[in-house]
């Protein structure tokens, strides 16, 4: 199974990307074939930046080379950051199989295995050909048509209408934690990360457990 880390807000300081470095890492427990962030900041101006970074690389490996402070510039001072530690199932082990995968309209990674015959190709993995339906169909329209056997939970920033989409089905977990002192939200797709990495930075959070079959909007 793969993990999905992130956090949101307009008051992302320091100690946000420390707690989001600890869950990289620890998220390592769920896949350790590659890594990826996407950062977005500046999204209530005409041009939103959207910086992608991934790479073939442990989670660990990964985290302290990216994920420093000032380095590079674009893991600080943003709005939105979504994570990936990815455990492949189909496709091959690269960087351009790592997620998160930007296609036309959206930013997504993705924690699950698709098994319907139109998720399979030569090339690209099942989760990039989802986002690239998406493009085509919408978010909602793409995760109702899945089946019960096709295993989801998503983060997805929506480029054109400027949002956070998260979702997941009865096949994954996912969850999320609101800072109680400022206005920010982590996710992961174990609480017990959450939990970690809070306490490891004395912060107090509300943690909820995503709603199986709902798709949410930040």
């Amino acid at each position: 199974m793969c993990g999905l880390i992130g956090m949101a807000g307009n008051d992302i300081e320091k100690k946000d990307l420390d707690i989001f470095k600890d869950l990289f890492m620890i998220s390592a427990l769920r896949g350790t074939d590659s890594s990826g962030l996407a950062a977005i900041k500046g999204i209530n101006t005409e041009s939103p930046k959207i910086t992608l970074t991934k790479s073939d690389a442990t989670p660990d490996d990964f985290a302290q080379y990216y994920l420093t402070p000032g380095y590079p510039e674009h893991t600080i001072r943003n709005q939105v950051v979504i994570g990936h530690t990815r455990s492949a199932t189909k496709g091959s082990i690269n960087k351009a199989n790592a997620h998160p995968f930007m296609t036309q309209n959206y930013v997504g990674a993705h924690n699950g295995t698709l098994m319907g015959k139109k998720w399979l190709h030569s090339k690209m993995t099942d989760s990039e050909l989802m986002f690239r339906e998406m493009d085509k169909k919408g978010v909602h329209p793409v995760l109702e048509d899945l089946s019960y056997w096709d295993a989801y939970a998503v983060t997805i920033w929506d480029k054109v209408n400027r949002k956070l989409i998260i979702a997941r089905n009865d096949q994954r977990s996912l969850y999320t934690a609101f800072n109680k002192d400022r206005g920010v939200m982590y996710w992961a797709s174990e609480l017990c990360f959450l939990h970690l990495a809070m306490s490891r930075h004395k912060q107090e959070a509300d943690y909820f457990d995503m709603t199986s079959g709902k798709v949410f909007t930040v």
